[in-house]
C-alpha cells in the first residue's frame, strides 16, 4: 500500500512535464492553507524533520510547493527539484537557497506571487510517504512589488488547489487566536462545507496563555471537522535561529502533551509524529478510492490526444507521391460533405468539430435552425394585417376611381383587385427575410463543417469554404427571384371563383332580411377585423340596424321589393318585373358586366323564408337563387328607389359609401387571408427546392470539380508551420499519457484490500 504515493508521485511529475497541452488530472494530494505567520512553514519542517522552508518577514511562501516525501532504506538523505534535474542536494540549506531563487525568478526579489508550482522531492528514512502542497499565506495588505489585489491572488491561488474534490485540505490556525476566525478554515468550508476532507491543526500549542487550553477546539465542539484536529508544537524563534535538530523538537512536544494537564488525555492523538501517520493514512485510503476514476481519466484523455493527433496525421504529406496526394484530397472533400450534409439532415452529433460549432443561444444548430426559421417565417407572415397601410379613405378613393364618371350602386370589382393586388406587396418582405435567414444558417453550416482533419490544410480549407459559399451566393439569386415570383403569381390574377373564397361569399348572400335597414347592414361587416374569421361571424351575429325604426313596417314581397305592403304586391311589382329585362339589357356592356355581375354575386336576394306560396299549386319561391344578375341589379334599383321615395335619399347616400368601404375590407381581409396561406406553405418548399437540397445535393460533385487538380495538390496540401508545432506536442502528450497509463498499472502489485 505504501506504494500507493510514489504511483501518484509519479503521476504528478509526468503531467507537470506536459507543459505544452493543458491535460486536466485531478490527483489526490494534501494542500497547506493558512495565515500569514500562523505556522504553516513549521508543520512541513516538522513533518520533514528538516529546516528548509525560506523564513523571514512578510510572505515567506510566494508560489506554491509541490513536497513529495519519499520513505527509503538507506541512511541518506537527499532532495530534487523537477525543474533541475539529475542534482542530488544533501544540504537542505542549498535547498532553501535554491527554492528561494526560483521563487525570485519567477516573481522578482521584492515579496511578489506566482502561482507557477516548485517541485520538490525529499528522500529520506525518517519520513513516510507523503505529498503535500504548500501554499502563500493568506494576507490582506500588500507589501513590496505586491499588486493591490494580492489579498484576491492568493485566494484565488488556494481555491484553485482546495477546490480539486480529491485534495485533502490541511487547514492551519495558531491556537493562541479565536478559532472562530480562522482564515483557513472559513476558506475551507467554501469548497467543503460538510468539513468531509478537512483536517484542522493547531499550531503553537505551547503559546497559550498559561491556564487556559483549546480542549473544545481540539475536540470538534467548537468547528466540527469530519476528519478532526490536531495539535502541534512550533519551535520557537530562538530554536530557529540556533538551527536546533527537529528531532530535539519531537522529544519536546511528546513531553510537552504528555504533562500538560489538559491535554494528556489526549496525547496519543496530538502531535507531529501523530499528525504524519494520519495524513499518510489519509492519502494512502484517498488514493485508493480514487484510483479507479484516475486510471478511466487518464485513458479517456489519451483517446481524444490520438484521435486529434490522428486527424493531424502522424507524418507530413509526401509531396513525391501525386497518387497518396489525390487519395488524401478526395477522402477530405468526402469527408467534409459528409459533415456538411449530415448537420442539415439532424444526423450530425454537434457538428465536426463540437468544440468551435456556433450556436444559436437556444442551443440549435444545423438542420434544427433551418427549421425555427421557418417558424419564425410562418409566425412573421401571419402578423401581416391582410389591411396593413391602407385606411378607409384609399378604399374610398379606388372606388370612385373604378367608377368612371358616372357613380354606380354597386362596388365595382376593378376596385377590389386593385387593392387586392397592392396589399400582397405587403407578403414579400417576410418571405425573402425568411430566405436571408436560411442562407447564413448555411454559411454558419459550411463553417462549422471543417474538421481538424481539414484544418490542417488551411489553404484546402480556405478554398472548400469557398467553393461552398459561391454555391451558395449562386443559389440566393434564384430564390430569391423564385419568391418574387410567387407574389407575382398572387397579383397576376385575382380568383374570386377560389373555393374559399366563394364559400365566404356565400354567407353574405344567403343572409336573410327582413327590412331596408337590414338589407343595409347585410353589406357591411359587423365589427371591424383583420382576421379573415370575421366573414363567418354574420351567420351567428344579429344584424344592427342602421336607422332608427320607423312606425312603418317595411317587408320583403315575393320579388323582393321592400316598401310595399303584401296586399299591394300586385301591378306595380310586376310590371317592374316585367321590364327588368329590357332595362338591363340595354345597359348591360361589358364594363357594366364587370362592375356589377361580381358584387351582384353578394347580393343575390332572397325572401323572409325563402319560399313563396303565391303561385297556384304552392309553386316555390319566384327565381330565388336563379335570379340571372341582370335582374339583381334592376331589383336593387327598384329598392333603393322605394327608399328614397320613404325619405331616405340623403342617409342612405352615406350610408351606400360606408358600406362599400366596409364591403370591399371585408373582401380584402378573406382574400389575402387565401392568399397569405398560399405564401405561408410555398416559400419554404421554394427554400428547400433551389436553396437548400441543390446545394446539399450538388456540394460533394462541385468540390471535386473544382478541386481536385494535379496542379492544385502541393498548394492545397501543403501545411502551416503551426501544425507541425501542434503535431509534435501531441506526440509529446500521447507518450506521456501512456506512460502516465503505465504507471496506474503498477498498482496491480499492491493489495488494495
Amino acid at each position: 500500500m505504501e506504494g500507493l504515493i510514489p504511483v501518484v508521485n509519479k503521476l504528478q511529475d509526468v503531467f507537470n512535464t506536459i507543459g505544452t497541452r493543458k491535460v486536466a488530472l485531478d490527483l489526490p494530494q494534501i494542500v497547506v492553507i493558512g495565515s500569514q505567520s500562523s505556522g504553516k512553514s513549521s508543520v512541513l519542517e516538522n513533518i520533514v524533520g528538516r529546516g528548509f522552508l525560506p523564513r523571514g518577514s512578510g510572505i515567506c511562501t510566494r508560489r506554491p510547493l509541490v513536497l513529495q516525501l519519499y520513505h527509503s532504506d538507506g541512511k541518506e538523505e537527499y532532495a530534487e527539484f523537477l525543474h533541475v534535474p539529475n542534482k542530488k542536494f544533501t544540504d537542505f540549506d542549498e535547498v532553501r537557497r535554491e527554492i528561494e531563487t526560483e521563487t525570485e525568478r519567477e516573481t522578482g526579489k521584492n515579496k511578489g506571487v506566482s502561482n507557477k508550482a516548485i517541485r520538490l522531492k525529499v528522500f529520506s528514512p525518517n519520513v513516510l510517504n507523503l505529498t503535500l502542497v504548500d501554499l502563500p499565506g493568506i494576507t490582506k495588505v500588500p507589501v513590496g512589488d505586491q499588486p493591490g489585489n494580492i489579498e484576491e491572488l492568493i485566494r484565488n491561488m488556494c481555491l484553485e488547489y482546495i477546490s480539486n474534490p480529491l485534495s485533502i485540505i490541511l487547514a492551519v490556525s495558531p491556537a493562541n487566536a479565536d478559532l472562530a476566525n480562522s482564515d483557513a478554515l472559513k476558506m475551507a468550508r467554501e469548497v467543503d462545507p460538510m468539513g468531509d476532507r478537512t483536517i484542522g491543526i493547531l499550531t503553537k500549542l505551547d503559546l497559550v496563555d498559561e491556564g487556559v487550553d483549546v480542549l473544545d477546539a481540539l475536540d470538534g465542539k467548537v468547528i466540527p471537522l469530519k476528519k478532526g484536529y490536531i495539535g502541534i508544537v512550533n519551535r520557537s524563534q530562538a530554536e530557529i535561529n540556533a538551527n536546533s535538530p527537529l528531532s530535539d523538537l519531537r522529544r519536546k512536544e511528546r513531553a510537552f502533551f504528555l504533562n500538560h494537564p489538559s491535554y494528556r488525555s489526549v496525547a496519543s492523538k496530538q502531535g507531529t509524529e501523530y499528525l504524519t501517520k494520519s495524513l499518510n493514512g489519509i492519502l494512502l485510503a484517498h488514493i485508493r478510492e480514487h484510483l479507479p476514476d484516475l486510471k478511466s481519466n487518464v485513458q479517456r484523455q489519451l483517446r481524444d490526444v490520438d484521435k486529434e493527433l490522428a486527424a493531424l496525421g502522424s507524418e507530413p504529406v509526401d509531396f513525391k507521391d501525386k497518387t497518396s496526394q489525390g487519395q488524401l484530397i478526395l477522402g477530405l472533400l468526402s469527408k467534409y460533405s459528409t459533415y456538411f450534409v449530415d448537420s442539415i439532415d439532424g444526423r450530425a452529433r454537434g457538428g465536426a468539430d463540437p468544440g468551435r460549432a456556433a450556436r444559436s443561444e437556444d442551443g440549435l444548430c444545423g438542420g434544427a435552425r433551418l427549421a425555427r426559421a421557418f417558424k419564425y417565417f410562418s409566425e412573421r407572415l401571419l402578423l401581416v394585417s391582410p389591411l396593413q397601410g391602407l385606411s378607409d379613405g384609399d378604399i374610398g378613393t379606388a372606388i370612385l376611381n373604378a367608377t368612371g364618371p358616372r357613380p354606380s350602386l354597386f362596388v365595382p370589382e376593378l376596385s377590389f383587385e386593385i387593392l387586392v393586388k397592392r396589399q400582397l406587396t405587403h407578403l414579400r418582405e417576410p418571405a425573402l427575410s425568411c430566405v436571408t435567414e436560411v442562407f447564413e444558417v448555411l454559411q454558419e453550416v459550411a463553417d462549422q463543417a471543417c474538421f481538424p482533419g481539414l484544418a490542417r490544410f488551411s489553404t484546402l480549407q480556405e478554398r472548400v469554404l469557398d467553393v461552398v459559399q459561391g454555391m451558395l451566393g449562386d443559389n440566393l439569386g434564384p430564390t430569391q427571384e423564385m419568391i418574387e415570383n410567387l407574389i407575382r403569381i398572387e397579383q397576376a390574377f385575382i380568383n374570386t371563383s377560389h373555393p374559399d373564397f366563394s364559400s365566404k361569399l356565400s354567407l353574405i348572400r344567403n343572409m336573410p332580411y327582413t327590412s331596408s335597414e337590414q338589407m343595409l347592414d347585410v353589406l357591411v361587416e359587423p365589427r371591424p377585423s383583420d382576421s379573415a374569421s370575421s366573414v363567418a361571424s354574420l351567420s351567428s351575429e344579429p344584424m344592427r340596424a342602421r336607422h332608427k325604426p320607423r312606425s312603418k313596417t317595411y317587408s320583403l314581397d315575393l320579388d323582393g321589393v321592400p316598401g310595399i305592403d303584401a296586399d299591394a304586391a300586385t301591378a306595380d311589382s310586376a310590371a317592374a318585373l316585367a321590364g327588368d329585362e329590357e332595362v338591363v339589357e340595354e345597359e348591360n356592356t361589358e364594363e357594366n358586366g364587370r362592375k356589377s355581375n361580381f358584387m351582384s354575386f353578394i347580393f343575390n336576394e332572397r325572401t323572409n323564408n325563402g319560399t313563396t306560396s303565391s303561385a297556384p299549386g304552392g309553386a316555390r319561391g319566384i327565381r330565388q337563387n336563379s335570379l340571372s344578375s341582370s335582374r339583381m341589379v334592376s331589383s336593387f334599383a327598384q329598392k333603393a328607389t322605394l327608399l328614397q321615395s320613404e325619405g331616405m335619399a340623403a342617409d342612405t347616400t352615406e350610408a351606400e359609401k360606408d358600406a362599400q368601404v366596409r364591403i370591399i375590407k371585408r373582401l380584402i381581409d378573406t382574400y389575402l387571408s387565401i392568399s397569405r396561406s398560399t405564401i405561408r406553405d410555398l416559400t419554404p418548399k421554394t427554400v428547400m427546392f433551389f436553396l437548400v437540397n441543390h446545394v446539399k445535393e450538388s456540394v460533394h460533385t462541385e468540390l471535386i470539380r473544382e478541386l481536385y487538380k494535379e496542379e492544385l495538390f502541393d498548394d492545397l496540401l501543403r501545411e502551416d508551420d503551426q501544425v507541425a508545432l501542434t503535431r509534435g506536442n501531441l506526440k509529446e502528450t500521447s507518450k506521456l499519457l501512456h506512460r502516465a497509463l503505465t504507471i496506474l498499472t503498477e498498482v496491480r502489485e499492491y493489495k488494495l484490500a
